[in-house]
């Protein structure tokens, strides 16, 4: 079965046996670097509900579940979002005291997203679009977020630059992003001989960490904090390459020497990543950033393929 005709037979058994859990519908939704992904939403007046994706459910059947078991998960996950009171209320959106203190901010190419950019609230940085979003966490294993249309300024009578600096504010102090040693990290899932190479390596190469938020979902975001990146500073001791991995998280490099044969590498090995390992909707940058304790600029801009 084709992913077409599987997205159809899941919304024929969502609408025939699940009817009172309310319409379901499929909504295509805009994501990063133009793509587009195929949902099931469901259709609520009091509620902006998270969607469930067909590519992954998809990806469930091809590795041999039925039709039925995803069905049944899928409408058990609009349940759950519904018994835990879940998604957005007109009156919290429409509220700013509300809102703000749900605000958050997230990062993505400029040029990769100029028709996602066109309408929502964002701000340039460096070659960098930051957007704030509505963010509810929970526990409970699912996530909503609302990128914000410019008419929102008017809905809430504040202006797009106030907008940022409550989420920039709410981003620097909620404590959220955490740096790791790169190699401490892989040593956990490689074996003796591997880990000896990898402590042969960091004789060779400069001191590696991972900048991401607790929960690695678009914690690239980590570089818009100030102090964070100053207490990545200090424990380094030196400037630092950031190497832009993924929309999930960066690689801070220290930087030893600055050669342009070192930053030709990191451009490379930036390139290398994007275009081998990552989706493309999670592909951040191809440039290569410097902080030197007090800014992050552009060390040296990569070209996207």
């Amino acid at each position: 079965m084709d992913k077409e005709s599987f997205c159809n037979a899941i919304m024929d058994q969502l609408n025939s046996h699940y009817r009172n859990s309310g319409k379901f519908k499929i909504q295509v939704t805009s994501k990063n670097n133009g793509v587009s992904r195929i949902g099931i939403t469901i259709e609520e007046r009091n509620n902006c509900n998270p969607i469930v994706y067909v590519d992954t459910l998809y990806d469930d059947y091809e590795k041999g579940r039925d039709i039925e078991s995803i069905v049944k998960m899928v409408a058990d996950t609009f349940k759950n979002i519904k018994i835990n009171k879940l998604g957005y209320k007109p009156e919290v959106i429409e509220n700013w005291e509300a809102a703000r203190q749900m605000l958050d901010l997230r990062i993505i190419s400029i040029a990769k997203n100029e028709r996602l950019l066109e309408n929502i609230i964002w701000i340039e940085h460096l070659d960098l679009a930051v957007y704030p979003i509505i963010k509810i966490d929970n526990s409970n294993g699912y996530e909503s977020s609302l990128k914000l249309p410019k008419q929102f300024t008017e809905l809430w009578g504040v202006s797009e630059e106030e907008i940022i600096k409550n989420a920039l504010y709410n981003l620097r102090s909620k404590n959220q992003y955490i740096i790791r040693d790169l190699f401490d990290m892989l040593r956990k899932h490689y074996s003796l001989d591997q880990i000896e190479a990898f402590e042969q390596m960091q004789e060779e190469i400069p001191t590696q960490y991972v900048l991401s938020n607790t929960e690695y979902f678009y914690g690239s975001a980590a570089i818009l904090d100030d102090f964070f990146m100053k207490d990545v500073y200090e424990r380094i001791g030196s400037p630092f390459y950031i190497l832009p991995s993924s929309i999930h998280e960066c690689i801070a490099v220290e930087v030893k020497e600055r050669k342009l044969d070192d930053l030709a590498y990191m451009v490379n090995l930036v390139k290398e990543i994007n275009n081998n390992y990552l989706d493309k909707e999670e592909i951040l940058s191809y440039s290569v950033y410097l902080y030197d304790g007090n800014e992050l600029s552009i060390a040296k801009k990569g070209e996207w393929s």
